[in-house]
């Protein structure tokens, strides 16, 4: 059975880039988003899915098997660890490693720690301001229509990913973004292998591009560069109008002070950096989405993100 990493950000964090590099190395090996362990984990939740059975009876139902099992909860969790190893297993072959790189298990961070007490977890960070613009180009192509489908992502992204790295302490390794493509990248990657306890192997940074990822993921990350490309002045292109940079500023304001904090990013140096910005374009129907989307809004409240289940 192989050892599992489990690759974790917030959606447009540069998370495919991390994981092509990784699967460049010898010893780990990767698919495109699995999503695997979402069902399974939330099988123990009773808040955060819709289903056209009841959910809430399942949970309940599940509770009632556990208390016929020997060792209650911890049977299921080894039951559902043998299942997804052995799914692993027939992928990674003879490597060491498998990568499952799911961005939004974020949600599930307590479950995974419970079922795979010996994975490892890399938490990849990057600047909000380079998320928020990179999820106009790639999510909305580049058009601000509607942003409250992202917020899951935007918002609770940051505050459950902050939430996981307090959990899991000096299991997790925090990764950033900018490091990674910047002149600190040796540095970033040799960190990285350091705590999967593998050897650097230099060709990762050159063979990366050869990784294929056929499947769920960022077909336009994954295609789009041969080589590691400084994305983190890129924000600049896409905020080019009054009501971006507002929405950003107003983003800023709502970012999760403690992802902030553990990534090393300052609040008001980077409302200082959007302000500085020259936004020309007037893009006017922009200022009519923003209307549309408060008023669908206050008409139909999106569901709230469940709270993190730490036993």
């Amino acid at each position: 059975m192989p050892e599992v990493i489990f690759l974790i950000s917030v959606p447009r964090s540069g998370s495919t880039l991390l994981q092509k590099l990784l699967m460049a190395h010898s010893e780990i090996s990767s698919v495109a988003e699995p999503w695997v362990m979402l069902p399974w984990a939330y099988a123990f939740r009773r808040d955060g899915v819709q289903a056209e059975y009841g959910h809430h009876q399942s949970v309940k139902a599940l509770g009632n098997l556990f208390r016929q099992l020997p060792n209650g909860r911890q049977d299921y969790c080894e039951i559902v660890r043998r299942n997804a190893l052995d799914l692993y297993g027939r992928i990674a072959g003879d490597s060491r490693y498998f990568l499952d790189k799911t961005p939004r298990y974020f949600f599930i961070i307590p479950e995974l720690s419970e079922i795979f007490p010996d994975a490892k977890f890399l938490l990849l960070l990057r600047n909000p301001v380079g998320i928020f613009a990179s999820t106009i180009e790639a999510f909305r192509a580049n058009k601000l229509r509607r942003l409250d489908g992202s917020y899951r992502d935007l918002l609770g992204g940051t505050r459950l990913l902050a939430a996981g790295a307090r959990h899991l302490g000096e299991r997790a390794h925090v990764v950033r973004y900018e490091r990674l493509v910047g002149a600190e990248q040796d540095g970033e990657l040799q960190a990285i292998f350091d705590y999967l306890q593998l050897p650097f192997e230099r060709q990762v940074v050159h063979d990366f591009a050869n990784q294929q990822l056929d499947g769920q993921g960022d077909h336009l990350g994954a295609k789009q560069f041969e080589r590691v490309v400084d994305q983190t002045d890129r924000w600049q292109a896409i905020i080019d109008s009054p009501v971006r940079r507002l929405r950003l500023l107003r983003y800023l304001g709502r970012v999760d002070q403690d992802y902030l904090q553990i990534g090393g990013y300052d609040r008001d140096a980077c409302r200082r950096a959007v302000r500085r910005r020259r936004a020309t374009r007037l893009r006017p129907m922009e200022w009519f989405y923003w209307l549309e989307e408060a008023c669908i809004d206050r008409l139909k409240r999106t569901i709230p993100i469940s709270p993190p289940n730490y036993r």
